[in-house]
């Protein structure tokens, strides 16, 4: 499923996910989930309004990237993104990394050790399977906006030093990677996170 940046249905996404996702579940992880989830077939929550989202914003001292504020709107959260448990905060837990996790920030800086802020232009802007995940720039870290995390030391991360019109720069970042996996938006993560669960097995049917 592909939808353009004008036509992206945040709330067909969504459902179609969530279907998609649970099929994949092993059957004790399927059977663990609470009843609403399994009979809604819903890995969300309800959205926000319009003035919850602009409250968030003004706790944050920013303007949310678009499709963010658009999946917020259908969800504020998501309770597993994919099978190895990720998920997307509420609005609640979302905040800067710099005041959630200012010790991940300075492990990353002592691991890395050298200044990376003159990575070139041709090496940072590539997007897709030819990215490396340690071509980033260390000193973004400290102004990125944390939304989810995997349960295992990743964190989902907005960068706003990186825009592409309207939409901040997308990161998966985990030391075990090392660094992270980069796209032009929360909508191209929440897409690629969707095609690698299609790579996976389906083992149910619940239409």
């Amino acid at each position: 499923m592909t939808y353009t940046e004008n036509s992206f249905d945040w709330n067909s996404f969504l459902r179609v996910f969530s279907r998609d996702l649970l099929e994949r579940l092993e059957d004790d992880e399927f059977t663990n989930l609470a009843p609403e989830i399994i009979n809604t077939k819903w890995l969300g929550y309800p959205g926000m309004i319009q003035d919850e989202i602009i409250s968030l914003e003004n706790s944050l001292g920013t303007v949310l990237p678009n499709s963010y504020r658009n999946f917020l709107a259908a969800s504020n959260g998501w309770k597993m993104l994919d099978i190895e448990d990720t998920k997307l905060w509420s609005k609640q837990q979302v905040g800067w990394l710099a005041l959630k996790n200012q010790e991940l920030i300075n492990d990353w800086t002592e691991f890395t050790s050298e200044d990376d802020s003159d990575i070139p232009d041709e090496e940072y802007f590539v997007y897709g399977e030819e990215q490396d995940s340690t071509s980033l720039r260390s000193e973004y870290l400290q102004t990125t906006l944390e939304i989810g995390n995997d349960g295992d030391g990743g964190v989902i991360l907005l960068n706003p030093q990186i825009k592409f019109e309207e939409e901040w720069e997308a990161w998966f970042f985990a030391s075990w990677l090392p660094g992270a996996e980069r796209y032009k938006s929360f909508q191209n993560l929440m897409q690629e996170k969707y095609n690698y669960l299609l790579e996976c097995p389906k083992l149910r049917n619940i239409n």
